[in-house]
């Protein structure tokens, strides 16, 4: 029998949308889905091959007093299949907590040197969900610049800081969207004089919106990245034919953990779409249902608990009254429903004789 890997069994206990939540984030937590992504959004990354990105720039262990970690003759066998990411939740007092998908650090090299940039990669389903998912992405950027007080720089050191990437999978975009990479960053406009400022010192964040396609292969831009996303997340394409493309097509090596969340996240209907979002609204009208049927039944046994406890209460008083007059037990019984020793109980009470 096939070993199930822990990582599966987590991912088994969960259901809904903290399933597809956290199967989203699995994902774009492997290191060759993050090294794809980095080859094509990152312009200083660009040259390098998706496997020399994932091996040697995608930093796997957390760094020890932000000291760089040369890592060139590091084996690919070494290397974690997963990244090993900072903490997820930024918690400000005044600001409140921002939770991201997927963080992690990457050194750029740089003249013998490494040059360290945060990354923080999201899932998202929907490209308008209420307001400009952009702004959002543009925000995250600016918490994880913010969060570096402290850890990356002291006091006024902001020439320490560290430069920033929000990246932003939209799976489902509208039609004129998929298909698509944009990028908005900072950029200097010289308006009067000659002034000119090294761009490291304002170059310091990024956001980048990549939005996939939902027709197939039919759907396929020619851009690498933008259809091996599309096919990663696919809701039709079944999970044997997903592993056979991204071994053949994007040199993607299987490994058994991977295979079993790809397999789990294929099997669920609607993943990552409208349909999703519009069948758990329908069982949560439902269970609304369920619940006020619930409530109904339980406010008929309460008043049906009343009325007995009120016949009851009746039936006990005119049983006093039987006592005091002397009638027999038989007779109480008859007229009341009480059994014997309750009588006995009662005339007791009354410091009467119960007549047999």
């Amino acid at each position: 029998m096939k070993k199930r890997t822990m990582f599966w069994q987590i991912l088994s206990k969960l259901s809904g949308e903290e399933y597809l939540d956290a199967g989203g984030k699995a994902l774009l937590s492997y290191r060759v889905i993050s090294a794809f992504i980095l080859k094509e959004c990152i312009s200083e990354l660009s040259e390098y091959s998706v496997e020399q990105i994932a091996a040697e720039y995608i930093v796997s262990e957390p760094e020890i007093a932000c000291v760089p970690v040369h890592r060139d003759s590091a084996r690919i066998d070494d290397i974690p299949e997963k990244i090993s990411q900072l903490k997820n939740e930024d918690l400000d007092v005044d600001e409140g907590k921002v939770t991201f998908d997927v963080r992690f650090i990457v050194h750029i090299p740089k003249n013998n040197e490494y040059r360290k940039v945060i990354i923080n990669l999201e899932a998202q389903n929907k490209f308008d969900p209420g307001y400009p998912l952009v702004s959002r992405g543009i925000y995250y950027n600016a918490r994880m610049i913010s969060a570096q007080h402290g850890e990356e720089f002291d006091d006024s050191n902001y020439g320490d800081i560290k430069k920033v990437y929000s990246i932003w999978i939209c799976i489902d975009p509208k039609p004129e969207f998929q298909n698509s990479i944009n990028r908005y960053h900072t950029i200097e406009t010289r308006m009067l004089g000659n002034m000119e400022l090294p761009k490291k010192d304002y170059d310091l964040m990024e956001t980048i919106m990549v939005c996939l396609h939902t027709n197939g292969e039919e759907g396929n831009c020619g851009d690498k990245l933008v259809d091996m996303l599309s096919l990663l997340f696919d809701k039709y394409e079944t999970s044997e034919n997903k592993r056979s493309k991204l071994e053949e097509i994007y040199n993607i090596k299987m490994t058994k953990e991977y295979d079993e969340v790809v397999d789990k996240m294929c099997n669920i209907s609607g993943y990552y779409t409208e349909d999703y979002y519009k069948a758990k609204a329908q069982l949560a009208e439902k269970d609304r249902i369920l619940e006020e049927k619930d409530r109904s039944l339980k406010e008929k046994d309460k008043s049906l608990e009343e009325k007995d406890k009120i016949i009851k209460e009746k039936d006990f008083r005119f049983a006093e009254m039987m006592i005091n007059d002397g009638e027999t037990a038989d007779k109480i019984g008859r007229y009341t429903g009480l059994d014997v020793d309750t009588l006995k109980q009662i005339a007791k009470s009354l410091g009467k004789p119960l007549v047999m």
